[in-house]
């Protein structure tokens, strides 16, 4: 548990770019009890402003719930897979929704920009 309580240290005291890559790259234990708590101490950086620091919070999220699904099955092991799979669902939704509404607004700017060519041609044109 003391590596991991460094580890996270290690990872707050990093700039962005910094934490993303001890995200990416960094100690992931193999025990249950220490995986579990790995797994909480990630979910509030999966809501970081930061969008690569959540996307590798995202990824650790992943690293310990592959880790997790491989361990002996019991009540709190299967809780914890069940609620950190929910948060990687949550946030992979969050991000499909983000793409989405980025092409209905580039969408829109486009079609206003065909308009307003249309009216200009028309307008010269007499």
């Amino acid at each position: 548990m003391r590596a991991l309580e460094t580890y996270h240290e290690a990872v707050g005291l990093k700039d962005p770019a910094g934490q993303a890559a001890l995200l990416l790259s960094g100690y992931l234990p193999d025990s249950a009890e220490v995986l579990i708590e790995a797994g909480v101490r990630c979910i509030p950086l999966l809501r970081c402003e930061r969008e690569a620091v959540a996307d590798a919070a995202r990824h650790r999220l992943e690293a310990v719930l592959f880790k997790l699904r491989r361990l002996p099955q019991t009540h709190e092991v299967s809780r914890t897979v069940e609620e950190l799979a929910a948060e990687v669902a949550r946030k992979e939704r969050e991000g499909r929704r983000s793409m989405w509404l980025g092409f209905g607004v580039i969408g829109g700017l486009l079609l206003l920009l065909v308009v307003l060519v249309y009216a200009i041609v028309r307008a010269f044109r007499g």
